[in-house]
């Protein structure tokens, strides 16, 4: 049995996803240990199938059966190069280039370090009609489950008193439209969104982050939905989102989150990939048919774009 190690960084939303192979791996091994950023700690805690989670920076004296390294960026693989282990499955560095082993090949070559070169790696993303967890249940020889999401008692106590604040009785709907900065081609329209809330004849919460707080001011303005705030911390996010009966939203944390707690939802996909995400029989993926999904691109001087072509009467639909 003995112990493994997982390797994840980042982003949250894909740590969240990755929590998919803690149950196959717990078949395998006694302990199951985690590295991850600071920023990811709360969507892991808690996790009784955890043994331990490491933060990068700390300073691991373990030694592993096995290391599962699934982020293919600098700091992930010096880290990797510092660990003590049997077996490693995935992305390592070795005499100052980057590489990963045959297991996880299959998702590899379609990375930032794929042997074919960045060009041939983005074709291959574009082209993939896989599942990140296929891939992982090939990688790893495991069953992959839903992914893994504890909310503690606090933040499950500030949601009750938001709920009863704002007399939420009957269904609720959530919509998290926006994406950040990083990934703003995967928001959805203010104005489609704005029109979409205005016909949903139920009690609606206005989800987003830091970066949203100008966008959610304008929809708030111009519907009848109920801010759930541009400030939560993780745990209060995701306990705002169990509030929910449903959720619309962006290829976002707030999809991750939603499917985490088994919730019912509908995702609007564009420049990233709809295929590789797995909804678990959850809801309803919406994308316009268009042959450039998936690009991948930051900016975008289509028009309208991919996202644009989401249309409300094809969300409203999906809902149904």
């Amino acid at each position: 049995m003995g112990k493994a190690l997982v390797v994840k960084l980042g982003a949250i939303g894909d740590v969240l996803r990755t929590t998919c192979i803690l149950q196959g791996l717990k078949e395998k091994y006694d302990e199951i240990f985690w590295l991850t950023k600071q920023a990811s700690l709360d969507i892991l805690k808690g996790n009784d199938l955890i043994t331990k989670v490491y933060v990068a920076g700390d300073d691991i004296k373990e030694r592993f059966d096995l290391v599962i390294s699934l982020d293919d960026g600098d700091e992930a693989l010096d880290m990797v190069s510092k660990l003590e282990y049997d077996k490693l499955i995935g992305a390592y560095v070795k005499d100052g280039k980057a590489g990963y082993t045959d297991e996880g090949a299959g998702w590899f070559d379609m990375s930032l370090i794929s042997r074919y070169g960045k060009d041939r790696a983005d074709e291959l993303k574009a082209l993939n009609r896989r599942t990140y967890q296929s891939f992982l249940e090939e990688m790893l020889g495991i069953k992959v489950t839903r992914p893994m999401l504890k909310l503690d008692d606090e933040a499950v106590r500030k949601a009750e008193e938001f709920k009863d604040r704002n007399k939420l009785e009957g269904k609720v709907i959530g919509v998290n439209t926006g994406a950040g900065k990083r990934w703003k081609q995967k928001s959805w329209g203010v104005k489609q969104t704005i029109e979409l809330i205005n016909r949903l004849d139920c009690k609606v919460l206005l989800f987003g982050g830091p970066e949203e707080i100008a966008r959610n001011k304008q929809i708030l303005e111009e519907t009848k939905a109920i801010d759930a705030g541009c400030d939560n911390t993780l745990q209060e996010f995701a306990a705002l989102v169990n509030l929910c009966d449903q959720i619309v939203t962006s290829d976002s944390l707030a999809m991750h989150i939603a499917l985490g707690l088994g919730k019912r939802v509908v995702v609007l996909f564009g420049p990233t990939s709809n295929a590789e995400i797995e909804l678990y029989g959850l809801g309803r993926k919406v994308f316009a048919g268009m042959e450039c999904l998936s690009c991948y691109k930051q900016d975008c001087n289509k028009k309208p774009n991919c996202m644009d072509s989401i249309s409300v009467e094809m969300v409203l639909e999906a809902l149904k």
